[in-house]
């Protein structure tokens, strides 16, 4: 495309004369976008169209809207709002973008960021960007009179996470701010949480409500870390326990915002990370949609943290495995579609024995159990899996026979960042209903919170609540940066976990009698608590691999194989 070239335009309904200055101000600039990274474009300048010169990937309007981009293909922009550019893995994306206004823009050449940038809290960790993808800036970029986006604004009275710390390195122009790109999204997703919890009147006592699946199915948030081409919104870690943090926010039923994350996790990460092109064609598409609920099984009756004790033998028959064996407290078991279980395939290899396989429900020879009741967590059904001469196909195979260990490893890590979100989300939304409550509540001619005994333990849930959160996402950063982080991650889900029961504990002290009552739901929060500190690894393994990491105890031969990935 040339200067003073005729171009179809609106879908070739009209067709328009593109000039760098016209009477209507039309401005043409290069832009680049570095491989898998994403650039967000938003200027007091309408942007019109994106024409690709080289590479592929994505335009995203602001409703979510995607569409694809390659060389030759000319987008005319419906919505000349914000939009998303986002170039696939495999290459940098070159495109010229067509900006309408009144005046003519400068053009000013800027260096790309680098992909992944953490930027500095002031407390001396580093703190993540929290950006769907450490993105790039245009190489020529349309600056004048740039107006950087506004967050969106918080309902009266709704709790907003403190505002991520922008890098110097970011320009207004080309980015919105990481804080006011994940707001929006919060946005999107809490307009669902007054739905979830309205119908939840009358759901089963244990296991998963129908009708909510059907609402989180609706509300779009199962896709999120998903690619596009599956169905999925692309976004990436952080992001994503950004999202899911507001939902413990915001949905009062802990047990569905766990099965919500197993579902996401377990089966989908795992899938998308490590399955085949044809695995994931074949299940992720309906695990973005929610249609197939997922769930993964590892622990055996005699083999719960000692994951390498597993009895479940999956035997080797050329085209097939078959797979015998029965696992418990499988989480989503009793309503699942589809498993990725765990079973040995080398006994004498160790943590290098172990295989993932992805078993549908309907299989021969699969069988789950009743939803087990349990003290906490009701809204998330636990089963039985029970597996009696299955026959799984050999393209079936996550990754590689023998891989299995190293896949639940990186599957653990998403499922400690992604589930404790959630949970301090939970912790977030307990210290505002103390803080109101000890305004409120008067005893002795004072408001309660006046007592020293009450304001100190308010002051520890702060504590508790910040001190998990960044733990968190501090960690989710040092992941996504490909750093080594046993240590961190297992730091993160203690201090979390234990938090969380010490907040839910506090809570129930602070509300006195009627924190005891089932009335307040504090009860039932500190059941869902307790349970953190016994799922993805007990606090006493966590203190164990923290101790192995400096030097106190041996390292278990789990432990080695990691070391040696």
């Amino acid at each position: 495309m040339r200067l003073g070239e005729t171009v179809e335009w609106g879908n070739g309904v009209s067709r328009r004369l593109l000039l760098e200055a016209d009477g209507l101000g039309y401005t043409l600039t290069d832009t680049l976008v570095l491989a898998g990274s994403r650039s967000l474009l938003h200027y007091p300048h309408h942007l019109e169209a994106c024409y690709c010169i080289s590479g592929t990937g994505w335009v995203t309007d602001t409703a979510g809207r995607s569409h694809r981009l390659e060389p030759g293909v000319l987008y005319a922009l419906d919505e000349h709002d914000a939009h998303i550019l986002e170039a696939d893995s495999d290459g940098d994306m070159r495109l010229v973008c067509v900006f309408a206004g009144r005046k003519v823009v400068r053009i000013l050449r800027r260096q790309p960021l680098p992909r992944k940038k953490l930027s500095r809290c002031p407390h001396g960790r580093s703190r993540p960007r929290l950006l769907p993808r450490s993105s790039a800036t245009s190489a020529t970029s349309s600056i004048a009179t740039v107006t950087p986006a506004t967050p969106p604004r918080a309902s009266p009275g709704r709790w907003r996470r403190p505002t991520a710390a922008r890098s110097a390195l970011m320009p207004a122009a080309d980015l919105m701010s990481a804080d006011a790109r994940q707001n929006a999204l919060v946005d999107e997703f809490a307009a669902w949480h007054e739905r979830l919890n309205a119908v939840g009147e009358g759901a089963p006592a244990c296991g998963l409500d129908p009708r909510k699946w059907v609402a989180v199915r609706e509300s779009g948030i199962l896709r999120l870390p998903f690619e596009r081409r599956f169905g999925g919104r692309g976004e990436d870690l952080l992001t994503t326990m950004r999202v899911l943090e507001d939902l413990g926010h915001g949905c009062r039923d802990g047990g569905l915002a766990f099965s919500i994350c197993t579902h996401i996790v377990t089966a989908g990460i795992a899938l998308q990370r490590f399955g085949s092109e044809q695995l994931k064609q074949r299940y992720l598409p309906r695990v973005c949609d929610g249609s197939a609920i997922g769930a993964h099984a590892i622990t055996e009756a005699d083999a719960g943290s000692d994951v390498l004790a597993m009895q479940t033998r999956a035997v080797d028959r050329g085209d097939h495995f078959v797979i015998d064996g029965a696992k418990a407290f499988v989480t989503n078991a009793p309503v699942a579609d589809v498993f990725v279980v765990y079973a040995v395939t080398r006994p004498d290899a160790g943590p290098l024995g172990i295989t993932a396989f992805v078993v549908d429900r309907d299989t021969p020879g699969v069988r789950t159990g009743d939803p087990i009741p349990k003290m906490g967590l009701d809204g998330s059904p636990v089963g039985e899996l029970v597996l009696d001469g299955c026959e799984i196909a050999a393209d079936r195979v996550l990754g590689r026979s023998g891989s299995g260990f190293l896949t639940l490893e990186h599957v653990l890590k998403w499922e400690i960042l992604c589930t404790f979100s959630a949970c301090v989300g939970a912790m977030q939304h307990r210290l505002e209903r103390c803080l109101d409550h000890a305004a409120r509540r008067r005893q002795f001619g004072r408001p309660i919170g006046a007592f020293q005994a009450v304001s100190h333990k308010i002051v520890d849930m702060k504590i508790g609540v910040q001190t998990a959160r960044r733990w968190l996402y501090d960690t989710a950063a040092l992941f996504i940066a490909g750093k080594d982080t046993p240590a961190d991650i297992a730091i993160a889900k203690l201090v979390a976990s234990e938090a969380n029961v010490a907040s839910a504990l506090a809570a129930v002290q602070i509300f006195g009698a009627s924190g005891y009552t089932t009335s307040t739901g504090l009860e039932a929060e500190l059941r869902d608590a307790i349970a953190g500190t016994i799922y993805s690894g007990t606090s006493e393994i966590q203190r164990n691999r923290i101790a192995a990491t400096l030097g106190l105890r041996d390292r278990s031969p789990a432990e080695h194989a990691l070391e040696l990935r």
